[in-house]
């Protein structure tokens, strides 16, 4: 900034801004898995299943719907459907007032 590159700076910083936003999505997106992974035997049961893993399934599916740089989120997205019905998925790809969701930085680390 010293010697005047202001522009290549600012930058810098916006793109160390994304690559953290980024990061803190896949943290998010790791939890999630960490969740689903750990209550399968409930999934695949059809048991009652907690707020925290229905908020990890719902939340896998809108970032399957919203972000293509994972395919993987697609083949998750997908068993999900099959499992749970065409409703469920396209209940949680929505985005409805006062639904727990990734939060929005999600959108951004997708779209730069």
């Amino acid at each position: 900034m010293q010697i005047g590159n202001h522009h290549l700076a600012f930058s810098r910083v916006e793109q160390l801004y994304r690559d953290e936003c980024r990061l803190s999505v896949y943290n998010q997106l790791d939890a999630f898995c960490d969740c689903i992974s750990m209550n399968l035997c409930d999934i695949s049961r059809n048991s009652k299943l907690s707020d925290d893993v229905k908020e990890a399934l719902s939340s896998m599916i809108f970032a399957a719907s919203r972000c293509g740089e994972l395919p993987e989120l697609h083949s998750l997205r997908d068993l999900f459907k099959q499992h749970f019905g065409q409703a469920f998925d396209r209940i949680n790809v929505e985005l409805l007032p006062g639904k727990r969701l990734i939060d929005s930085m999600f959108l951004l680390s997708c779209r730069n």
